[in-house]
């Protein structure tokens, strides 16, 4: 185990604060919890940190900002000096030590470790569990406290048994041995011993026990092992059984004075000289409807704490809630963030409010608050009566988990329209589009038994007639016309649904020809009164030889801003062999037209800019690459990358195009310069959350770039706006500097 970064901040007056970065994540979901003496609460998040004032009831939300590195936080600790251990999920096994005064003390990474669980210290020594990126690799972390109180990385052990363990539960601490509950058993070991060796642990759960899948361990005056079922307490030299048994998936046990704690994925039990407490969890719903798929959506308990007079507990996607035993009662709170982190399409409405959809769900935030919109298949799993908390349910079913929603866009008349692929005509099934109005959430679904979206005829699959419908990108024309991109269209051969900017009725454009089912991305070109609609196609073929579907690019003039019957006069690309990678049928996954009337078109196998000419008798268009080597031939950018679907090409307001990608974001500048370099923009040099990134949006006025990834929304300063409401110049803050009231400087700006 190689250790490849060690950052300790302090003693200085340069602090990382995220150089430009900040998140829009999801804090409703705990992944631990602690309270310090004064009795704030603190929760690790798959988003972040926070911070719960129980004088005010009110959340600080920790993030990018704020000098935190990684957001995805699986356990949570603090020391004596008040400082809180950050325990980082996969596939980041990190370490972060923050300091609500100074911010971010303490930055650890390993490229061997995968994650990192939970956290234990004492006056010396601070344990973690980790996993490593190899099959089997488990262990603990041991650091130390230096001189001057500053963690200090000391070494790494996971050899305990001549057996194979693959997992362990939990990491105890007590005067001078360490336990290890383990799939093998408890193992214990002396802090005066070399723990590399396997000699030097003990076996410690003994025979007595053999056979039982053992989870958690505590030790006090006495010690304590816990089953999935079963207390078990160490007397007289022997395990017996103590108290009742419990149901349920164990969690955490903890112990306080008299009371025993055990908690599982769906009950609380609280033991007190063996008389028991039962809580069933008070929110949301333990049905799963949705595991056939795949799908965890049940809501769970995943921490808790003990206090005086209350358990406070986390829940999934709920937050916390503290239960007052003696009047049954549950004070909830869930903080002000969407639903889940990932989203797979962004946009940015006129107003500057962020909206964004996936399966689960779909966001508005006007800046302040945000407003989840939630099918109702999902909404029962969550509890919206905390003011702090906004959720609406809407009565759609979500499309297939496999067909992600990959647009969503604020039409001119302020309503927001997404794609919701993957379902059937049906009303139980829910529309394939859906169009939502924020002002009064006020709602239509389009594919209900109207036709207006087409679907399945038993070509692509022989035996499936069910008209299963699935919509890729949507656009707006210049004239607030809506542009649906609808492949498998095989019941009526409308590759595109448009919806009227006018009154709101629909019209279809025919398919070319019976080898065109797979439309993936449009873009409308305007000149004049005129529209040229630009269709990128997959290329797909079925039962051996047989064409379903070419790649490559097709369009057509539409004369009119709205018809019933659009005038789709095609025209042929005479030079198909030129685009990106010489492949013309390669699948064609997006194509854009920059400020510059140049048309970029990414298919799998690169991307390339072309200036257009056209043949009007001929009804033809000639494609002319615009980067060119030396010696002529055509610059394919970004080629090793190996583009796929959902990969695409945005242009913001200086006319810079953003490559997003599952694998980064790279910046090609009107120069057709890389921006900042060719190595592009990664979790490497910058603060994105993740390089699974879905689609990017942009706010002009502000300056921001918004990536939506698989971890959250991160947003980026850039030095590209539209038009820019206030002009900024470089910023030193605090000013003035002074030595020793001032810690930290930020400059700003640069």
């Amino acid at each position: 185990m190689s250790i490849i970064k060690f950052l300790i901040f302090f003693s200085s007056i340069f602090a990382y604060d995220g150089s430009g970065w900040s998140a829009i994540t999801s804090y409703i979901t705990p992944t631990d919890l602690f309270m310090d003496d004064d009795g704030m609460v603190y929760a690790s998040t798959s988003g972040g940190l926070f911070k719960f004032d129980t004088s005010n009831n009110k959340f600080t939300l920790i993030g990018l900002e704020h000098g935190l590195i990684y957001l995805d936080l699986s356990s949570i600790s603090m020391d004596m000096a008040g400082r809180l251990w950050l325990g980082g999920s996969a596939p980041r096994g990190c370490l972060q030590v923050y300091d609500f005064e100074n911010g971010l003390i303490t930055f650890f990474e390993d490229d061997q470790v995968n994650s990192i669980g939970k956290i234990v210290m004492d006056d010396s020594v601070v344990l973690m569990v980790y996993e490593g990126i190899e099959v089997g690799d488990v262990g603990f972390l041991e650091f130390r406290f230096d001189e001057n109180g500053f963690p200090e990385y000391k070494d790494y052990y996971n050899n305990f048994s001549n057996e194979n363990i693959s997992t362990i539960y939990d990491i105890d601490i007590s005067v001078d041995s360490i336990y290890v509950t383990t799939d093998k058993g408890l193992f214990s070991g002396s802090k005066n011993d070399n723990l590399k060796f396997s000699s030097n642990w003990y076996y410690a759960s003994g025979n007595f026990l053999d056979g039982i899948s053992l989870k958690q361990f505590i030790i006090d005056e006495s010690s304590y092992l816990f089953s999935n079922n079963s207390i078990y307490k160490f007397h007289n030299g022997i395990w017996e059984k103590h108290c009742g048994d419990y149901d349920g998936n164990i969690i955490k046990v903890l112990k306080k004075d008299n009371r025993i704690g055990v908690l599982t994925d769906e009950y609380f039990y609280e033991y007190i000289n063996c008389e028991e407490t039962i809580l069933q969890i008070p929110f949301g719903s333990q049905v799963n409807s949705w595991s056939s798929i795949g799908i965890d959506f049940k809501t769970y308990f995943t921490s808790f704490l003990f206090n005086d007079e209350d358990v406070v507990f986390g829940i999934k996607d709920n937050g916390i809630s503290f239960w007052n035993k003696v009047g049954n009662t549950h004070d909830h709170h869930v903080p002000n963030s969407p639903i889940k982190n990932e989203f797979n399409a962004i946009s940015i409405a006129k107003t500057g409010a962020l909206i964004a959809t996936s399966h689960f769900g779909t966001i508005y935030n006007d800046k302040e608050k945000f407003i989840n919109y939630v099918p109702n298949i999902y909404a029962k799993y969550y509890d919206s009566t905390p003011e702090s908390y906004k959720l609406i349910s809407l009565d759609y079913l979500p499309g297939d988990i496999e067909h992600v929603p990959i647009s969503i866009l604020e039409k001119t008349n302020g309503n927001l329209i997404f794609c919701n692929s993957g379902v059937k005509p049906n009303y139980d099934s829910g529309g394939a589009v859906i169009e939502i109005n924020p002002l009064n959430n006020e709602f239509n679904k389009y594919g209900v038994s109207d036709g207006i979206i087409d679907g399945w005829a038993g070509i692509y699959a022989p035996d499936d007639n069910s008209h299963y419908m699935l919509i890729n990108q949507i656009e707006e024309d210049a004239f607030g016309n809506v542009w649906i991109v609808n492949p498998f269209c095989e019941s009526e051969g409308h590759i595109l649904a448009i919806q009227s900017a006018i009154d709101d009725s629909w019209a279809h454009v025919m398919k070319p020809n019976d080898i065109s089912y797979r439309p993936q991305t449009i873009a409308v070109q305007s000149i004049g009164d005129q529209q040229r609609i630009w269709i990128g196609f997959a290329h797909e073929v079925i039962d051996g030889p047989t064409v379903y579907s070419k790649g490559g690019l097709k369009m057509f003039n539409s004369s009119g801003i709205f018809s019933t019957d659009w005038d789709s006069s095609w025209f042929s690309i005479s030079n198909p062999s030129l685009l990106p990678g010489n492949d013309r049928d390669a699948s064609v996954w997006s194509i854009v037209f920059d400020q510059m009337g140049w048309l970029w078109v990414m298919n799998e196998r690169a991307i390339r800019a072309y200036t257009l000419s056209t043949d009007y008798i001929q009804k033809s268009i000639t494609l002319h690459p615009v980067a060119q080597y030396l010696d002529g031939s055509n610059i394919d950018y970004l080629s090793s990358i190996g583009f796929s679907k959902g990969n695409r090409i945005k242009v913001d307001g200086q006319n810079n195009k953003w490559i997003i990608t599952h694998n980064g974001v790279w910046v090609i500048k009107e120069s057709m310069l890389f921006w900042p370099s060719e190595n592009g923009i990664n979790v490497e040099n910058s603060g994105l959350l993740s390089n699974k990134v879905y689609d990017i949006a942009f706010d002009d006025q502000r300056g921001l770039a918004m990536f939506a990834t698989e971890k959250g929304i991160s947003v980026f300063e850039i030095p590209f706006s539209k038009e820019p409401s206030v002009h900024e110049d470089i910023y030193i803050t605090p000013n003035p500097f002074i030595i020793p009231d001032d810690q930290y400087v930020r400059i700003g700006n640069v």
